[in-house]
C-alpha cells in the first residue's frame, strides 16, 4: 500500500470511519501495553518478495523514535521488531509455518508529523496567493518542505533586517491562518513548522537556485 493510502486509512481510523479487525486490534493493544505507547493503526501489506510487512502507526514522533536504536545508527530496534513480528505470527495464523518462512518485517511510523506536514504543504499556486496577499515588496517567495516553511526576501541585507522586525511575525501568522482549514487534527498549533527567513541572494549563490539542493 502506498504511503498516501496508508496515511488516509490511518486518518479514517482516527476519525472513527474505519475499524481494525479483531486480530489487529489485539496486536495493537499488545504493542501499546508492552512498550508503553499508543498504536493508532496497523496495516499489513507485502514487500516485493511477498514477505509480510506490518506497518505500525503510532501517534507521535517520540513514540516512533522509541522503536529505533541510537546505538545502531538510528535503525529500528531489532529486539522490538522481532517481538512484534512474532506476536503478529501468533495473532494472525496463516497455516503451518516452516523454518524457511520469512518473518514479517515490522516498520514503525508516526501519524502526527505526517498529518502536520500534509496540512502545511500548500501548492505553489497557494503559496503565491499567500505571498501576494501579504503585499510586501521585499518578499520574493515562500517554500515549504519537510516541515520547514522558508520566507525568502531578495538580499542578505534584507534577511538580516527582517529577522529583527515585526514583519516576519506577520508573515508566519498569515501562514498559520492560511493552513488552519487544512489542519484536520489541529496539529499545527501544537507541532508548529520550523519558520525560517532567508534570501534569494543566498539561494542562488549557495544552492544553485535549486530547491532540491536547498532542502537536501
Amino acid at each position: 500500500m502506498q504511503d498516501r493510502e496508508q496515511f488516509e486509512a490511518t486518518a479514517a481510523v482516527l476519525r472513527g470511519d474505519r475499524e481494525l479487525g479483531d486480530e489487529l486490534q489485539e496486536l495493537g493493544r499488545w504493542i501499546s501495553e508492552t512498550f508503553g505507547t499508543e498504536v493508532v493503526n496497523i496495516i499489513v501489506d507485502a514487500l516485493h518478495d511477498t514477505t509480510p510487512r506490518v506497518n505500525v502507526w503510532l501517534r507521535s514522533a517520540a513514540q516512533a523514535r522509541a522503536f529505533r536504536n541510537d546505538d545502531d545508527g538510528g535503525n529500528y530496534d531489532r529486539t522490538k521488531q522481532t517481538a512484534v513480528s512474532r506476536r503478529y505470527a501468533q495473532a494472525i495464523p496463516t497455516g503451518p509455518r516452516s523454518s524457511s518462512d520469512s518473518e514479517a518485517f515490522v516498520v514503525f511510523r508516526a501519524f502526527e508529523p505526517e498529518a502536520r506536514n500534509r496540512a502545511i504543504d500548500l501548492t505553489p499556486a497557494e503559496l503565491e496567493t499567500l505571498r501576494d496577499g501579504l503585499r510586501s515588496p521585499a518578499l520574493w517567495r515562500i517554500m515549504v518542505a519537510w516541515g520547514r516553511v522558508v520566507f525568502f526576501v531578495h538580499t542578505d541585507a534584507e534577511a538580516a533586517a527582517f529577522r529583527e522586525g515585526p514583519e516576519f511575525d506577520r508573515w508566519t501568522t498569515a501562514f498559520r491562518s492560511a493552513v488552519r482549514s487544512r489542519d484536520e487534527f489541529d496539529l499545527v498549533p501544537r507541532l508548529p513548522p520550523v519558520f525560517e527567513l532567508d534570501s534569494k541572494e543566498r539561494f542562488d549563490r549557495d544552492f544553485r537556485s535549486s530547491s532540491y539542493y536547498y532542502f537536501l
